[in-house]
């Protein structure tokens, strides 16, 4: 493979990557302070609970009260921007299938 088109790949999962991240921490923030300023307490009380009795797996910024106030937390979108970028990356490598994985 040209070392340009490897280049380009490349540039492409890191520009991805880290706008997933910038974007997640942005969210983060939010969710903190609109936990402490903006539920009320009948809010935190549904959140606590449900926190509390939440599934192995689910996380924390999947309660579904956030999207009243800062919407959808970006890491329920972030597998399929990454897995397109992932994929974009196996084209141009011209690779497919499970062994893009190895």
């Amino acid at each position: 493979m040209p070392k340009q088109k490897m280049l380009t790949a490349r540039t492409i999962l890191m520009r991805e990557r880290r706008a997933y991240q910038d974007a997640f921490i942005d969210w983060f923030e939010r969710m903190v302070i609109c936990h402490d300023q903006m539920l009320t307490e009948g809010e935190r009380r549904a959140f606590q609970e449900w926190d509390h009795n939440r599934a192995d797996g689910v996380r924390t910024d999947e309660w579904p009260g956030w999207e009243k106030y800062i919407g959808v937390s970006p890491l329920n979108g972030a597998a399929r921007s990454m897995t397109a970028a992932s994929k974009l990356v196996s084209i141009i490598q011209g690779k497919t299938g499970p062994s893009f994985h190895k």
